[in-house]
């Protein structure tokens, strides 16, 4: 995931398609960096408020990879064996 977002450039093209709604815009500045993320979670004050802040993170790269889906910016491989 970490390789499509920052080193693909997967972010950027999410933030910047016409018909990207402005709550993922600024979910994508969430996520723009490993090191962003990373820092934003680590400053919170406290364990709850971190616990809270990871939660953020995780939703925002969900809603972010369905997103780019929807687009039709990624896709996914089925690994199952059926």
């Amino acid at each position: 995931m970490g390789r499509a977002f920052w080193e693909k450039g997967l972010i950027e093209r999410v933030e910047s398609h016409a018909l990207t709604p402005h709550r993922l815009k600024e979910a994508c500045g969430l996520v723009r960096s490993y090191e962003w993320a990373e820092h934003y979670v680590l400053e919170a004050p406290d364990l709850h408020e971190a616990w809270s802040r990871s939660l953020e993170v995780l939703t925002a790269t969900n809603n972010l990879l369905a997103w780019a889906s929807e687009l039709g910016l990624i896709y996914s491989r089925s690994t199952s064996a059926d």
